[in-house]
């Protein structure tokens, strides 16, 4: 009796299966809104964070904390030459989101960013908040035919906060949820920290 024997199949399979768990398992994205207009579906392709140190100042008293720029796109950011070239017009339309989280009391550029949620600082809170969301520098960048429309958050009206889901390595993720009267963003987001001297 002649016997045929067929190579196995499940070493493909184990292959396509680590494949697809290393892409991540679907696209971040974030549901926009500018000036009033209906939220539209922004696919991300890249995204970096700067990192800092923030000087928080009341009267003559100064302290600093570490603080994170996040720059996403449904474009290719250019992060070559740091914040100079992340902010140029790109070369195609696109839009990119902007925001901005202050870590713990004392931290510099140097201070790995912790996961966790970054609240909306407080009007009231005074000078001294940390691990909140900045109410400055959150904004929504639009490229259309080489020309730049940026609308700010409305500090005073913005709400929403940041959360940090994972940091492994230069790479973090988390979602976001911010809002004022005219302008908005949500959903998740992943980014790669610029290493700075």
């Amino acid at each position: 009796m002649n016997l045929k024997f067929r190579r196995p199949t499940f070493l493909p399979l184990l292959t396509v299966a680590l494949l697809l768990a290393a892409c991540g398992g679907g696209a971040k994205g974030l549901d926009v809104s500018v000036k009033g207009s209906a939220p539209k579906k922004v696919p991300l392709k890249s995204g970096y964070i700067y990192p800092s140190s923030v000087g928080l100042s009341k009267n003559s008293v100064v302290k600093y904390a570490s603080s994170y720029s996040f720059h996403v796109a449904d474009y290719d950011l250019d992060a070559s030459k740091s914040m100079i070239s992340i902010n140029e017009t790109p070369k195609t339309d696109g839009m990119m989101i902007s925001f901005q989280i202050v870590g713990k009391e004392g931290g510099n550029a140097q201070t790995p960013v912790e996961p966790g949620e970054y609240p909306m600082a407080k009007p009231d809170g005074g000078p001294f908040q940390y691990h909140v969301t900045r109410g400055y520098g959150n904004s929504i960048t639009v490229f259309t035919g080489g020309k730049k429309d940026q609308a700010y958050l409305n500090e005073s009206k913005t709400t929403g906060k940041v959360t940090i889901s994972s940091v492994s390595g230069d790479e973090v993720t988390g979602e976001v949820d911010l809002k004022d009267d005219q302008n908005s963003f949500k959903g998740s987001f992943s980014a790669k920290m610029i290493k700075v001297k």
